[in-house]
């Protein structure tokens, strides 16, 4: 990480982020203030187009923290990005609700979109019989880039009222329901969320992918 964190400048390095993030992140600070170090796994590709689609977003009035590219004009160095750090208090379900009409717009604009360089089809690399609920627990509906995991936990309320949107690993071409389905109190989106957090968490957090998994056999 250290070595890593040389392509973008000198830093201090604070502290650790928590509060269930798939990624390792720690806080910096440079010249520029504070910043925050996240680990990726991601190819350079795939940081691009994310990077893309956080853009975009951006022009629809969603508030992103941007990735910033090295040195040497790649997003990751040594499995890291860089982003600054967005300090602020935690959302509300109101919050979320306002950021509706904007992800409609997004997603509206980016129904075209190729699919995230490395997508993995719904269900893969998960076993059989649970790959088989996952789909099934998918909702229909439009295809369209969309953030993946959009729930109060990835919103932040900043000083200028703001609502900002963060961690987009989850980015990719799919149906648009999965980002509505944090909007709507129906039950396709319970069992959508759930599906998702599978899917999410099977490798990653194994722990948690397991305990969503059995949530999602429960209510199916």
């Amino acid at each position: 990480m250290f070595e890593a964190l040389a392509a973008w400048g000198n830093f201090e390095i604070l502290r650790p982020l928590t509060g269930g993030a798939r990624s390792h992140l720690w806080v910096l600070h440079g010249a520029a203030g504070l910043m925050v170090a996240r680990q990726v796994s991601a190819s350079e590709p795939a940081l691009r187009w994310q990077n893309a689609l956080m853009r975009r977003a951006a022009d629809f009035g969603i508030v992103v923290a941007p990735m910033l590219r090295a040195g040497g004009g790649s997003f990751a160095c040594g499995g890291w990005t860089l982003e600054p750090f967005l300090q602020g208090r935690a959302c509300v379900a109101q919050d979320l609700a306002g950021l509706l009409p904007r992800f409609q717009r997004l997603h509206r604009a980016t129904r075209a979109w190729p699919d995230r360089a490395g997508q993995q089809a719904c269900g893969f690399g998960l076993p059989p019989k649970l790959a088989g609920e996952v789909r099934a627990a998918w909702p229909e509906g439009g295809r369209a880039a969309v953030h993946g995991d959009l729930h109060l936990g990835n919103l932040i309320g900043l000083g200028t009222g703001a609502i900002a949107v963060i961690d987009w690993e989850e980015a990719r071409m799919d149906c648009e329901a999965i980002d509505l389905q944090s909007f709507s109190p129906r039950r396709f989106a319970r069992d959508a969320h759930l599906a998702t957090e599978v899917q999410a968490c099977w490798h990653r957090e194994p722990a948690r992918g397991r305990r969503m998994a059995r949530r999602l056999w429960c209510v199916r």
